[in-house]
Parts: C-alpha cells; sequence; structure tokens
C-alpha cells in the first residue's frame, strides 16, 4: 500500500512540475497587481449582473 502511494505521489508530483514549466516557458507573466486588478473587476461585474435580477 505505501508503494501505491508514493507511486501515485510521484505521478502527481510530475504532472504539478510538467504544469509550472509550462507556465514559465507559456509567454510574459502579468504582475500580482494586474491579477487582483482583474479579479476585482470580474467579481464587480458578476455582483453587478446578480442584482439586476
Amino acid at each position: 500500500m505505501l508503494k501505491e502511494e508514493e507511486a501515485t505521489r510521484q505521478v502527481r508530483l510530475h504532472a504539478l512540475r510538467a504544469e509550472i514549466e509550462h507556465g514559465a516557458t507559456s509567454g510574459p507573466g502579468i504582475s500580482g497587481d494586474q491579477v487582483f486588478a482583474n479579479a476585482r473587476k470580474r467579481i464587480a461585474g458578476i455582483a453587478a449582473g446578480a442584482t439586476n435580477r
């Protein structure tokens, strides 16, 4: 059972590393401030739509 758990952990770790590598090489990033500004704008838009129902 421990071998199975370790194998599963290794598969998940490999997948996570692949996702990180993909993100790191997918193009220029944006600042954290911009990420949060975009998120706040989306949330405000969703909230405005919810109050119009």
